[in-house]
């Protein structure tokens, strides 16, 4: 799990108890839901990675930095990878 500095604290992100899901706009099904999120979202990634991005070329670094720079941004690849894997069933589920 991710953890989340905070007020000197840290904590992770599955310890902040989930709101409720947020009702659709009339006539907006869960999939019109999905496109206008992941256009949103990956239009701020894509402003965030060009940022980084400029780290590199304009700012002087090591190699540490940069292979910590470069390996986190590989993990957070797999784990976006991996959220759109399809999800086995769970050994305690019962199903015909």
């Amino acid at each position: 799990m991710e953890e989340v500095a905070h007020a000197n604290r840290k904590h992770r992100i599955s310890d902040h108890p989930r709101k409720a899901r947020a009702k659709l706009p009339e006539g907006e099904s869960r999939q019109d839901k999905f496109v206008r999120l992941a256009e949103r979202r990956m239009t701020k990634v894509r402003i965030a990675v060009r940022q980084v991005l400029m780290l590199g070329k304009y700012y002087p670094h090591n190699d540490e930095q940069r292979e910590r720079v470069i390996g986190e941004m590989r993990r957070l690849a797999l784990e976006v990878q991996a959220a759109f894997e399809p999800k086995p069933l769970r050994s305690d589920e019962f199903k015909f």
